[in-house]
């Protein structure tokens, strides 16, 4: 009988101006009515409630909890 092995692959985005560097599982990209790409996440903390993520720094705007992207990162983690 062989091992079987289930691997399962996370993305991630890291946004730096997010009380000083926040890392978050992205889910699903889209284009918002502003013609950005927007992401739906999996928070890591509570705090995470009421944010939003878009790609890229330039058009964030804290004061309103939304915050850019500047890194995606895949991670896979295999189960064996």
């Amino acid at each position: 009988m062989g091992a079987s092995s289930v691997s399962v692959t996370y993305v991630l985005g890291f946004a730096p101006d997010c009380y000083g560097g926040h890392w978050v599982v992205l889910e699903v990209y889209n284009v918002n009515t502003a013609g950005k790409v927007s992401f739906t996440y999996d928070g890591t903390i509570d705090n995470d409630n009421g944010r939003s993520y878009i790609l890229g720094t330039s058009d964030q705007n804290t004061d309103n909890k939304v915050f850019g992207i500047s890194r995606i990162e895949t991670v896979s983690i295999t189960r064996k």
